[in-house]
Order: structure tokens, then sequence, then C-alpha cells
């Protein structure tokens, strides 16, 4: 994702949706988003260059969003979407 929402467990608040931080350059989002496809796959199977960081979260929100990773090692396929929204919870805490 490049830019907007998701859904994590923020320290002290719960569950809730969280802004995604904006790439800046060498990072894999930045230049998937300097393509203009609102979404798509990408093969890494053959690749022999890639960017050395990428976007990594998950269940609990984090102010470090990018970290060093092998790429084309550690992934065949990454799947991008350029702008993403929160879940929306069906039972939210209160």
């Amino acid at each position: 994702m490049h830019n907007g929402q998701y859904t994590a467990i923020e320290t002290g608040k719960g569950l809730k949706a969280n802004g995604a931080e904006v790439p800046e350059g060498e990072v894999l989002e930045a230049l998937c988003h300097a393509t203009e496809a609102p979404r798509f796959v990408l093969d890494l199977r053959r690749a022999n260059a890639v960017p050395k960081s990428m976007r990594s979260i998950g269940a609990v929100a984090t102010r470090m969003q990018f970290s060093a990773v092998n790429i084309a090692h550690d992934f065949d396929a990454i799947m991008f979407v350029d702008h993403t929204n929160a879940t929306q919870l069906m039972h939210p805490s209160k």
C-alpha cells in the first residue's frame, strides 16, 4: 500500500484504524506507486534487483513501518494496492 489506513492494536487504545506512513525513496511501495497502477501482482521469481526495504505491518500498530528485507529471496510475488481503508469492525470495543 502506498497510503491509507489499516486496522491494528495501538498500545493503550485497543483495536482501531491506524494511518499508514507514506513511503519515500527506494522503498518497494514508493516504486510501485510510481507505476500509477491502482493494484497489481509483481512476480519476483526471476527478479535480480529489487528494493531493500518494504512495509511490514501486522496486528500491532508500530511507528516504524518499514524494514530491510531480502524481498526477492523471501517472496515469490507481491500484491500491491495503492490505497487502502481500514476494516470495519463488526463488534467494536467500547
